[in-house]
């Protein structure tokens, strides 16, 4: 969130707790990433009976039910032109795109893998790549690159995925074409479900760190993150209901207006949002894992040694790809 604002500012001594206030927006931030990490585990309950396009749109007309009475984006605000609604089209298609990619590597990978490489600050990752090609990082920066290095290759190496005893056609048969066409990608490759999810993932966070930007430019220039966020998914348009309207509200609702609030009232939001938003989401996302998979005894996505490094290295790379930058590392 707000990726580029991170990097100009180093000497970050962010409190959570510096008043009162700031630290019940910090706390309301923290539990909204929590249901935030419920939610995606409901989607992938929900996935496994219904196309991945499919309850990609269902979640996308829920939320757009809920935000058009709350936000009215058509009627409040100035005027758009229609150049404006070109550019949200725009930006509601790569946002499509991003939640398209995201939602298989929920398939393919499960939601704790999924909220490691996806919930991960497009901020950190910034700083990472940024550590990376100007070579002039500090200790902090260079030690976080180094576990979210590590991270990254225990999920692709350390990972092993033997879950998988039938062929996707049968697995997954409910699933439509672009579904087969991602698994006989990842077939090619000679990679197991969850390092093609992972992936998949990675290529999602890198496309949402672009998207980041140009939503924050448009969002100045119409009115508000608020109505574009309305506009942008307005345009992207019993158990089952329950499970998708929770998920709806947890997932894509809810914690928009978290980290808005969270902006308007927290001392440093942007360190709010890039270190601990993350932090949170890696914890909550393991320890639901744990119940979830190895209190039913299920097999597919459950927790092994290579995802639980991996919780630990990005937990350790976020803290210090967020830290003050001391003194520069030579050599």
């Amino acid at each position: 969130m707000l990726a580029h604002d991170f990097l100009k500012k180093d000497d970050r001594t962010f409190k959570p707790t510096s008043s009162s206030r700031s630290a019940w927006y910090f706390c309301v931030l923290v539990l909204t990433k929590i249901l935030r990490c419920i939610g995606i585990f409901f989607l992938d309950i929900l996935v496994k009976g219904v196309h991945v396009v499919s309850l990609l749109w269902l979640v996308k007309i829920c939320a757009s039910a809920l935000l058009l009475p709350i936000q009215k984006p058509l009627s409040h605000g100035h005027t758009l032109r229609r150049p404006t609604f070109v550019r949200i089209a725009k930006l509601a298609i790569v946002n499509c795109l991003i939640e398209v990619l995201w939602f298989y590597g929920i398939t393919f990978c499960g939601p704790l893998r999924s909220v490691l490489v996806f919930e991960l600050s497009p901020s950190v990752l910034l700083v990472a790549m940024a550590s990376i090609f100007k070579g002039n990082s500090s200790t902090a920066k260079s030690r976080g690159l180094f576990f979210l290095v590590i991270g990254y290759l225990s999920l692709l190496l350390l990972d092993r995925d033997h879950s998988i005893e039938d062929p996707h056609d049968v697995t997954h048969g409910h699933h439509s074409g672009l579904n087969h066409l991602f698994y006989h990608l990842i077939a090619t490759f000679g990679v197991s479900d969850h390092q093609g999810g992972v992936a998949i993932l990675f290529l999602a966070l890198v496309l949402r760190i672009g998207y980041d930007n140009s939503f924050r430019h448009l969002a100045v220039e119409i009115g508000g993150p608020k109505r574009l966020y309305s506009l942008s998914v307005i345009a992207s348009l019993t158990h089952f209901i329950i499970l998708l309207f929770i998920a709806t509200v947890f997932v894509m609702v809810l914690d928009f207006y978290a980290e808005s609030v969270c902006f308007q009232h927290v001392a440093d939001p942007v360190m709010a949002a890039a270190r601990w938003s993350p932090v949170t989401m890696f914890s909550c996302a393991l320890g639901l894992a744990w119940v979830w998979y190895a209190g039913q005894g299920l097999e597919d996505h459950h927790v092994t040694s290579g995802v639980t490094i991996t919780v630990v290295a990005f937990v350790l790379a976020s803290v210090s790809l967020t830290s003050a930058s001391g003194p520069k590392h030579r050599g």
